[in-house]
């Protein structure tokens, strides 16, 4: 029923989804990422299969599976996992992601990416319950069968495993492209920052800040600062997200230092040459930690738009800075 990111069998994406299997591999390859653990897609089918939910008409399965009752055999296992990430974080009910994981999910021919639920600063152990039936009631969302539709893909043939991961205080977030996305260009990492929560600048509710970072030579190349007015914040209260005015002596200031840009930037190289791709990364600076610690990687999926193409790099990162000016010179010759 349940897998750690730790566990090899993690990575098996027909197991854990693609969401999770990718968690799992980042974390056994070394890298920074938030402890959790995934609910099986097996748990996901022995669910069906004890509430007699498996012949149900998929278009009324979303209502139906978010009420009925959870088995005993999902229930304690689940229980358990949650109560050793608590032990390992050392937080009494610690507030965790609960996100959709689906077998089909960020497969190399379709991308589900925003098409399954998310649910962040979920805390104890009924609320994660609660938000695991949620997003296995996600599977049947209007936008969920009618992507699986357009993908050509048999709703009953996509299991749902989810992901249970520690949540970052983050006091600045983002998402990451080890390529131009604007021109696809391999030779730089691009980084958007924004404070607080990356779902502001996921969701394009802020401006972000802007740097590209030379590949070959690990410089920053260009920064762009904007005013940043809102941003997403824990609501521990209520078990959530809520929105807040930024304090305007940090609205026109970097969120990141350069020292952060940069070690985010190496973090980047080095999973694209893990996936041997582009990758798109989501990652949070963690405001409990010291850095580089405080430096943690959220999720990462390959890159969609230009990995069809390839882009003409503005410098060959095999080439290096002296070798891209060497070719030059022989252009203008």
């Amino acid at each position: 029923m349940i897998v750690e990111f730790d566990d090899p069998a993690a990575c098996d994406v027909a197991q854990a989804g693609g969401k999770a299997a990718r968690l799992a591999d980042m974390v056994q390859a070394g890298l920074p990422v938030p402890p959790g653990f995934a609910v099986s897609a097996g748990a996901w089918r022995t669910f069906l299969a004890t509430t007699g939910l498996a012949g149900s008409p998929p278009a009324e399965l979303r209502e139906l599976v978010a009420d009925a009752p959870l088995p005993t055999e999902i229930e304690e296992p689940v229980r358990a996992a949650y109560a050793r990430l608590a032990e390992r974080l050392g937080v009494v009910d610690p507030p965790v992601a609960v996100r959709s994981s689906a077998t089909v999910e960020d497969a190399a021919a379709d991308s589900f990416a925003g098409q399954y639920e998310t649910y962040l600063w979920v805390s104890g152990a009924d609320a994660v319950l609660r938000a695991i039936q949620r997003c296995w009631a996600g599977l049947f969302s209007p936008a969920g069968l009618a992507y699986a539709e357009h993908a050509g893909i048999r709703v009953r043939d996509n299991a749902m495993a989810v992901a249970v991961q520690g949540m970052v205080q983050a006091r600045c977030a983002g998402v990451m492209f080890t390529l131009d996305p604007a021109t696809g260009d391999p030779s730089v990492i691009c980084l958007e920052a924004a404070w607080g929560l990356g779902s502001a600048v996921v969701g394009g509710e802020v401006t972000p800040d802007g740097y590209t970072v030379s590949k070959p030579s690990m410089a920053i190349r260009t920064r762009r600062l904007q005013a940043k007015h809102i941003r997403h914040v824990a609501d521990l209260t209520a078990g959530g997200v809520r929105v807040e005015p930024v304090p305007e002596a940090l609205r026109e200031g970097a969120c990141l230092s350069d020292e952060e840009v940069l070690e985010l930037a190496r973090l980047g190289r080095r999973i694209e040459r893990h996936y041997g791709a582009a990758q798109d990364i989501e990652w949070a600076i963690d405001e409990r930690l010291e850095f580089p610690d405080s430096v943690l990687l959220l999720q990462s999926r390959p890159e969609t738009v230009w990995s069809r193409r390839r882009g003409e790099a503005v410098l060959d990162p095999a080439a290096g800075a002296l070798g891209w000016i060497a070719a030059t010179l022989r252009k203008g010759a």
